[in-house]
């Protein structure tokens, strides 16, 4: 966490001399994502959630993003990039110090994965799909980067992992619409944008279909995305374009979701879970994104409604990721 704080500052330090940007709009975008509630001084249930993102450049060479934008979402206007990605979450029950099953709370899980995505982006629509590929359970190596973690940056030792859900391989599917409209003209270079979403994944992890809207404020809106998130979440594509000045949004968002399965809390575990699971979930989410020449910096704060009935109040967490235009 602390190494991340640091690359984002040295960014924006190496970044604020910035030189003559090169006809770079054609390029990928790498985005390393960090999800955690260590920003909000907490300390359990969706802990950590870490994620290292390609998103190509609109000339990669990509057959089945080819066929997807051509016969399904695309259009003349469109502009499809491929995203590659890996990632790992993690989960704990509010007390991480019990080494004992703990049955009317969260179980501990972890969510290893790779992930495949196609995003079609059009003048005033933006459409995501993406197919996650991974495991839940011990081999997913939620123990192992919880201990680590606390150990490099301090934190109480967490001594439940032996308790998680069980092994599964997994695989989820989402696809998700947003439109993309101005609210307010352009007025020394600042506009606002509604952005209303809808979606759905389904898979062996998480069954849910949810909608939501945000709105952004900023400078050029028309050249950025929200930022990237970890899923399930109110997010982008994380794609922008290069920048000659200094270009920022700030923005705010709800979504709600129906919730029919979610593994990570209803998986099976070494003893008998008493938790039951609430089928409608809201969020809300404020933030900030800052260009820089190639680079964008961007944090989130989120506020997540409960899971389950027996949980004592309502989650929260705060994301931060940096991003390097090609």
């Amino acid at each position: 966490m602390g190494r991340t704080l640091v690359l984002l500052g040295l960014c924006g330090l190496l970044l604020s001399a910035r030189g003559a940007v090169a006809e770079t709009q054609n390029g990928g975008i790498i985005t390393l994502l960090v999800e955690n509630d260590y920003f909000t001084d907490a300390d359990r249930y969706y802990t950590s959630g870490i994620k290292l993102a390609y998103l190509s450049a609109p000339s990669f060479g990509d057959p089945v993003r080819g066929f997807v934008a051509n016969n399904l979402f695309g259009g003349k206007d469109a502009v499809t990039r491929s995203v590659f990605a890996i990632g790992q979450n993690l989960y704990t029950p509010a007390e991480i110090r019990i080494a004992a099953p703990q049955p009317n709370d969260r179980p501990y899980a972890a969510w290893l994965y790779a992930s495949y995505g196609i995003v079609v982006e059009r003048p005033e629509t933006l459409t995501n799909v993406e197919l996650d590929l991974g495991v839940v359970g011990p081999d997913a190596g939620g123990k192992w980067a919880q201990q680590k973690a606390h150990e490099w940056f301090g934190g109480r030792p967490p001594r439940g992992w032996d308790f998680q859900v069980e092994n599964r391989f997994a695989a989820d599917l989402t696809l998700e619409r947003s439109w993309r409209k101005f609210i307010l003209p352009e007025i020394f270079g600042v506009s606002a944008k509604l952005e209303p979403g809808i979606g759905f994944t389904a898979g062996s992890v998480i069954d849910e279909a949810y909608l939501g809207a945000s709105v952004r404020l900023g400078t050029e809106l028309d050249q950025t995305t929200l930022p990237l998130r970890v899923r399930p979440s109110l997010a982008g594509s994380g794609a922008y374009e290069t920048t000659d000045g200094i270009g920022w949004f700030i923005f705010a968002g709800v979504a709600g979701s129906a919730v029919a399965y979610n593994y990570l809390l209803e998986g099976k575990t070494p003893y008998s879970s008493n938790i039951d699971v609430t089928p409608f979930v809201g969020d809300m989410q404020f933030g900030a994104v800052l260009r820089l020449g190639r680079c964008q910096l961007a944090t989130t704060y989120v506020i997540r409604s409960k899971e389950f009935k027996q949980q004592e109040d309502s989650d929260s967490f705060g994301a931060a990721s940096i991003s390097w235009h090609f």
